[in-house]
């Protein structure tokens, strides 16, 4: 082969390298974030599963926990979190 033509594939192939490296650090990236996030939403579900009934000196207070614990429940819902498997990666089937 030429020596432009060693070069060309040797430039390519750095290149390539170059992206190969850059796929594998995002991939780390993503699945560090995507751990943070599961783990967040776990801590949000179970709280919104909590029943403290002693924890209030009124009705009103008492309401207001579960009229916030619902609006957390709808976060975790539109997010794709399943409140069954308390997971990002729902295992259940249609017929539960």
């Amino acid at each position: 082969m030429s020596e432009a033509l060693e070069r060309v594939i040797a430039a390519q192939q750095k290149e390539i390298d170059w992206l190969k490296e850059r796929e594998t650090s995002h991939n780390k990236q993503v699945e560090r974030v995507y751990k943070q996030l599961d783990d967040a939403f776990a801590t949000i579900n179970s709280t919104v599963n909590l029943r403290p009934k002693d924890w209030f000196k009124d009705k009103e207070s008492h309401k207001a926990f579960y009229a916030h614990a619902h609006d957390l429940r709808m976060f975790l819902l539109d997010n794709s979190w399943c409140l069954s498997c308390e997971s990002f990666n729902c295992e259940c089937t249609e017929d539960d």
